[in-house]
């Protein structure tokens, strides 16, 4: 049996251990000669904010399904695109040779297109004082040329593009800020930017300013650490061991 109850308020302080950026242990960098490098960090969304606070760009790297519909001409069992002979989405006027918007053009066939664009962006800071940013791009473009309008058969055609570039850092572990410089001679897409940090051990946030338009935007990049593994079936792979994260970032703890 106690001897006298008491009750009171305690006050548990977190170990300083616990505090981003302080655990030595943890580092955005990886060995210059790692062959293969063991993990990058993968760009996996941005917020920008305007100068009362409110969210102006909300950006996500992953899919834009463009859904839209188009159309062309089939004469029988031959498709032809617009511009050819006299496939339009109307009838053309004998006497005006204008188009008449009142009579469809009985070959025209509507089509149905959902166009898939990606775009994403990895970098490696390496403990050398350089990195390796690669961003990349893939798109599914529509040939009208040579879709099926008779039997409302879409052709898409694949387009890739990547954007390579260079540059050195000057992380050091426990940094709070990381100061980014390219390298001239690299291309002009240029998504980071010198700005402050926060990071564990599989998670970076970066945030800086940019002025432009007559106003100051602050932006927010997330960044997962990819550990780089052997799968034994299509080599070497990227694989993040967690879940995205998907809350507003001014509630997101790492």
């Amino acid at each position: 049996m106690p001897i006298k109850d008491h009750i009171g308020i305690l006050e548990i302080e977190k170990p300083n251990s616990d505090e981003p950026n302080s655990n030595t242990d943890c580092s955005i960098t990886s060995p210059a000669d790692g062959d293969p490098w063991p993990f990058l960090w993968s760009w996996r969304y941005t917020y920008a904010f305007d100068e009362s606070g409110e969210i102006a760009i909300k950006n996500t790297p992953w899919d834009k399904n463009l859904t839209y519909n188009t159309g062309g001409c089939c004469n029988g069992t031959f498709s032809y695109p617009v511009g050819s002979g006299d496939c339009s989405h109307y009838l053309i006027n004998p006497v005006t040779n204008l188009i008449d918007t009142t009579m469809v053009n009985p070959k025209w066939r509507l089509l149905h297109v959902s166009q898939i664009y990606r775009f994403w962006e990895n970098v490696n800071f390496f403990d050398d004082g350089t990195f390796y940013e690669l961003g990349a791009s893939y798109q599914t473009n529509v040939s009208l040329l040579n879709s099926d309008f008779c039997n409302k058969k879409v052709s898409y055609y694949q387009e890739t593009h990547s954007f390579p570039n260079y540059g050195t850092h000057d992380f050091m572990p426990g940094s709070d800020y990381l100061n980014i410089t390219y390298d001239p001679s690299t291309v002009p897409r240029k998504t980071l930017r010198s700005g402050e940090i926060i990071y564990s051990c599989n998670t970076l946030k970066l945030t800086f300013s940019i002025q432009g338009d007559g106003e100051t935007l602050t932006y927010i990049m997330f960044f997962l650490k990819f550990r780089y593994t052997e799968d034994g079936f299509d080599g070497p792979d990227y694989e993040p061991p967690w879940e995205i994260i998907t809350e507003n970032p001014y509630d997101h703890a790492i």
